[in-house]
C-alpha cells in the first residue's frame, strides 16, 4: 500500500500501533476512519450537486479466515478510539440483524412519555459474519437491505409494519468483515446491481507480519495516541461543508472525474463496486480534512484517497 494513505492524524495513529500487532494497518485504517465518521456526526459534509453526503464510510474488510486478522485491524481501531472518547462507548454495537432492529437503535421518541428512542442518530455496528446480512437480506419481507440503502445517505429511516418505527434522521455506520470466498458465493449479481453492497467501501486485509506474542499498544503509549485522537474530533466535528480548493478541484475535474467515473459507463459484476467511487473519494477526502481542521481538500486529501 502506498504510505500516502497513512495522512494526518489517522496515519499517524496506525503506523504508531503497526509494530504492535499482526493486522493489516490498512484494515485499522478503514476501521478507524469509520469510528471516527461515526463520532464526529452529521455536521461535516460534502454537496454533490442537490445531494447532501455525510462523512459516512462503510468499510468491508475481505480476508481469509484467521489469516486475514480482520478481527485484529477493528480491535485496534476500537481500543484507539476508545482510549480517546470512552464516553462514546454506548455507540458501538455488533451485529445487524433486520432493518427493524437498526431503526430500533435509533427510532425517535413516540411521546414524552416514551423511555426509548433517542435524539442522537449516531451509531457503529460491527458485524463481524457478513455474510449472515447478506443471506437475510434475500429473504422475502426482510427490510434490511432497503434500510442500509437508505442509512448510507444519512436519510430518515422507517418500516411500515405495525410498530411504525421511524428514525426522523440517521448516522449510522457499518463495518463488516467477510471472507472472499463467503462474499461470491452470497452474492447474486441482481443484489450488486441493486446497490446495497456497492455502498460499501471494500479492503483486502491480511496479517502484516508474524508475531508470536503480540504485546498491543502500551498503555502509555495507548494514553498518548488518544489524546491526538480527541483532538482531531473536537476539531473535526464542528466543521460544516467541506469544498474543494483551487489544485484539489484542478485534480478532480482533469483526472480524478473521468478516472473514477468509468464505471459507470461498464457492465459486469466487477465494476459494481466502483460505482461509488465517486461520492466515495470525496467523503474520504473529506475526512482526511476535517481531522486536520479544514475546510477544504487539498490535493494530498485527493490522493490518499485515490490510493
Amino acid at each position: 500500500m502506498d504510505p500516502v494513505v497513512f495522512r494526518g492524524v489517522l496515519g499517524e495513529l496506525v503506523l504508531a500501533a503497526d509494530p504492535t500487532t499482526e493486522a493489516d494497518p490498512v484494515g485499522v485504517l478503514v476501521s478507524l476512519m469509520a469510528n471516527v465518521s461515526a463520532v464526529i456526526g452529521t455536521g461535516p459534509h460534502v454537496q454533490i450537486g442537490d445531494t447532501r453526503h455525510p462523512l459516512i464510510v462503510w468499510p468491508l474488510l475481505f480476508g481469509r479466515t484467521g489469516a486475514g486478522r480482520k478481527g485484529d485491524a477493528t480491535d485496534t481501531a476500537d481500543r484507539l478510539t476508545r482510549a480517546a472518547m470512552p464516553e462514546v462507548e454506548h455507540l458501538f454495537v455488533s451485529g445487524l440483524s433486520s432493518g427493524e432492529g437498526l431503526i430500533e437503535r435509533i427510532r425517535d421518541p413516540r411521546d414524552e412519555n416514551d423511555p426509548g428512542g433517542t435524539e442522537d442518530k449516531r451509531l457503529r455496528i460491527l458485524e463481524a459474519e457478513f455474510g449472515s446480512v447478506m443471506a437475510r437480506a434475500k429473504r422475502e419481507g426482510n427490510t434490511v437491505g432497503a434500510v442500509l440503502r437508505e442509512g448510507w445517505s444519512g436519510k430518515a429511516l422507517a418500516v411500515m409494519n405495525r410498530l411504525a418505527l421511524r428514525a426522523s434522521s440517521s448516522h449510522v455506520i457499518i463495518i463488516g468483515h467477510v471472507t472472499p470466498r463467503e462474499f461470491r458465493l452470497r452474492l447474486a449479481a441482481t443484489e450488486m446491481a441493486g446497490g446495497t453492497f456497492n455502498r460499501f467501501l471494500p479492503v483486502y486485509v491480511e496479517r502484516s507480519k508474524r508475531l508470536p506474542l503480540p504485546e498491543g499498544i502500551a498503555p502509555g503509549l495507548l494514553a498518548e495516541l488518544g489524546a491526538r485522537l480527541r483532538a482531531a474530533v473536537e476539531r473535526a466535528a464542528r466543521h460544516g461543508e467541506v469544498g474543494l480548493d483551487q489544485e484539489a478541484r484542478r485534480l478532480w475535474e482533469d483526472e480524478l472525474y473521468d478516472e473514477l467515473g468509468c464505471a459507470d459507463d461498464e457492465e459486469g459484476a466487477w465494476t459494481e463496486f466502483a460505482r461509488r467511487a465517486l461520492p466515495y473519494c470525496r467523503r474520504v477526502a473529506a475526512l482526511y480534512a476535517v481531522l486536520d481542521d479544514r475546510s477544504y481538500v487539498n490535493e494530498g486529501d485527493l490522493k490518499a484517497r485515490r490510493k
